[in-house]
């Protein structure tokens, strides 16, 4: 195999990432993206009802506290409209239900080095979330301990200990984010503890005893009072998708939209997608689509939800929005395709190889030129380049050409990594559309040392496309 340095695909991939200079917006989505990817599972596995839980989007954005989007800070709503599972609190817009209790002030713990506060909790009579920011001394590489996300809970006086629903890790470069749901609190429960036997990613000398954090939670002061949030009327439809039994055994798809914001220009509409028996599924923002009742397009822009809002992946999210306020009282939305993801042994079998020789550097990339045939279709690999994200990250990324309206994305794993790279774990970067192939995607593996001599990559999984025409009819406020 030779080592490659202008070819065609080399050079696609270069303008995709801006090598020598990597795009920073480019880098960040490429490190969320597979940071994101790697800890799903665990924030799967993380949740401690019997079955996975279906928490939906409502129940969950609450903690989208970290989150509002880039046009509503930017140019303020003058209106928000919630569905009947209102969201509770949006950031740059308020409190949408009068039933909200907040934390009065944030929380801080210090201890050898290690910081950890509690930015953040939110209760309402639906559930209850919080959010601890673990900066400082760490080791986020280090095993986490069940302990660390099943036994945290809230303690007051007189009253039972409220234990964790669900939790989710968000590790990156400089901080820990551990984000928790619990149960609905009594509305005289107000003065407590959450206590926290462990922190993820703090070394374990650091853990030798619990992490306390006492708190006050207050109703919103005069500055937040709560919007008056109005029912959004949604009615779902499932329309019929082409037959698929290997992939979709049934139906039940839902498109949904959860609340409505209008901007100064536009409207802006945040939703997601019902999938059954808890699929695992992917889809873009612009496979939806807008129009009105007798079938005219209405433009919609994609939305970007930033990494980290805490939004669970049971339920897809999608946000998008319109550049016109001039729109009729009824809209129609639909989705037109859905990844599916597939995890067989058909897949499994696929492989491609690679040869990094004895010290391979950071910005060095190889032609390999192979493919590999899931679910009947073609997807071809083309160029690999190793590039190091941190200190201890190091990146295989593959330019890697999907077979049109078929095979959305693959996940990626190497035979070959020694058990010490248990790092090791693909993710997506984008690039689809980019330079002059608009099939070509960019898939990573990432170690937490470089890779070196021949590895062996697998295909795990693979996003499968499911054409339909899932609808949604909603009727604007007025």
């Amino acid at each position: 195999m030779n080592q490659k340095n202008n070819s065609k695909f080399d050079e696609e991939v270069r303008a995709i990432m801006a090598v020598p200079d990597m795009d920073p917006d480019f880098d960040a989505r490429l490190e969320e993206n597979l940071v994101k990817k790697m800890r799903m599972v665990r924030g799967q596995k993380e949740r401690i009802a019997e079955k996975k839980p279906r928490i939906s989007f409502a129940t969950a954005a609450a903690s989208i506290i970290v989150l509002m989007f880039a046009a509503v800070l930017a140019i303020g709503p003058q209106r928000v409209w919630a569905a009947v599972r209102s969201l509770g609190f949006l950031p740059g817009i308020g409190y949408v239900q009068d039933d909200v209790r907040v934390l009065d002030e944030p929380v801080q713990v210090q201890r050898e080095g290690t910081v950890a506060e509690m930015t953040d909790l939110i209760s309402d009579s639906e559930k209850t979330w919080l959010r601890v920011v673990i900066t400082g001394k760490l080791e986020p590489d280090l095993p986490m301990e069940d302990q660390c996300f099943l036994n945290p809970s809230l303690q007051f006086d007189g009253a039972e200990d409220v234990s964790v629903i669900w939790s989710s890790t968000t590790v990156r470069a400089d901080e820990v984010v551990l984000e928790i749901g619990l149960p609905i609190l009594p509305a005289e429960l107000a003065d407590g503890v959450l206590n926290m036997p462990c922190l993820p990613g703090v070394p374990t000398e650091i853990n030798g005893e619990d992490w306390q954090f006492p708190f006050l939670l207050r109703q919103p002061t005069k500055d937040e009072e709560p919007y008056v949030a109005e029912n959004l009327s949604n009615s779902t439809e499932t329309a019929e998708t082409l037959p698929s039994p290997e992939i979709n055994k049934e139906a039940g798809v839902q498109l949904v939209v959860e609340n409505v914001v209008e901007l100064e220009d536009g409207y802006q509409f945040m939703g997601y997608v019902s999938v059954p028996n808890n699929a695992e599924v992917s889809f873009e923002s612009d496979s939806i689509t807008l129009q009105t009742q007798d079938g005219n397009a209405i433009e919609l822009q994609p939305v970007d939800i930033p990494f980290g809002s805490g939004v669970p992946i049971v339920d897809q999210p999608w946000v998008v929005r319109t550049t016109t306020k001039d729109l009729p009282a009824q809209l129609v939305f639909t989705l037109k395709a859905l990844a599916f993801k597939r995890s067989d042994e058909s897949v499994r079998e696929q492989s491609v190889s690679v040869d990094l020789g004895s010290d391979p550097q950071p910005g060095q990339s190889w032609n390999i030129e192979q493919s590999v045939f899931v679910a009947g279709s073609e997807v071809k690999f083309h160029d690999v380049r190793l590039e190091q994200v941190t200190d201890d990250v190091y990146l295989l990324i593959f330019a890697v050409e999907y077979p049109q309206e078929e095979i959305y994305a693959v996940d990626l794993e190497d035979a070959d990594h020694p058990a010490e790279d248990m790092n090791a774990g693909s993710g997506g970067g984008g690039g689809g559309g980019e330079g002059n192939n608009p099939n070509l995607r960019l898939e990573s593996i990432s170690y937490n040392r470089i890779p070196t001599g021949q590895r062996t990559i697998f295909v795990s999984d693979a996003y499968i496309v499911q054409r339909g025409n899932w609808s949604t009819t909603i009727q604007l406020p007025e």
